[in-house]
């Protein structure tokens, strides 16, 4: 057993000889009663491990899907005329079409022209680059573009583009209706009706009962 299972295909040995050795040393263990007849999925694993690297590394697949070992050889067999296959060789390309020298000429005054075509775009981009600089050094714009007016000394004075809340918004009296001024500032306030909701009396508020 220990020579079954630590056969090996040998050097330019064909797959079909190396079986047949494999199972000459098989029908020897089996009439020696140590492997039954019937365990060909051993004789199967065997094969596979003991083949050569390439064809090994090939047939790993097929060992896993095939179950019958006549066709596992078979499938060995396919991939051993696969890889022992004639090799073609590669022409290498020549160019189509041959250069003169006229053409060689005409090929580097595109390139001169592609390159003074790069120039003046380069200037171009350039220019439009420092004509925004300046329009936004001169004029500042804030965040939703309302104008901030002119730089002076470092800072730009801000010019808002709406009235602000302190000099647009007036209160409006809940008491009389009136805008202008608050409840507490109210002309009909008269702290004389008001009444004191911790002894009921009129005259003074719940903040200055002199009960608390």
């Amino acid at each position: 057993m220990r020579k079954f299972y630590s056969s090996q295909q040998l050097e330019n040995e064909p797959v079909v000889k190396y079986a047949m050795r494999l199972e000459e040393i098989f029908d020897q263990a089996v009439q020696l009663k140590a492997v039954r007849r019937t365990d060909t999925d051993i004789l199967k694993k065997v094969l596979h491990a003991g083949l050569t690297r390439d064809l090994k590394h090939m047939s790993i697949y097929q060992c896993d899907k095939i179950e019958n070992y006549d066709e596992f050889k078979r499938e060995l067999r396919k991939i051993e005329t696969e890889l022992k296959g004639p090799v073609k060789e590669q022409k290498s390309c020549k160019a189509a079409v041959n250069i003169t020298p006229e053409a060689n000429n005409d090929l580097s005054e595109m390139k001169t022209l592609l390159l003074q075509l790069s120039e003046r775009i380069a200037n171009l981009e350039k220019e439009k680059g420092n004509t925004r600089n300046t329009n936004h050094s001169r004029y500042p714009v804030g965040r939703r573009g309302a104008y901030m007016g002119r730089i002076s000394s470092g800072r730009g004075t801000y010019m808002p583009s709406r009235p602000t809340a302190g000099t647009s918004f007036q209160s409006t009296c809940y008491m009389c209706n009136q805008k202008g001024h608050t409840i507490r500032t109210c002309p009909l306030n008269n702290d004389s009706d008001v009444i004191c909701f911790k002894c009921n009396q009129k005259g003074h508020r719940q903040l200055n009962c002199p009960k608390v």
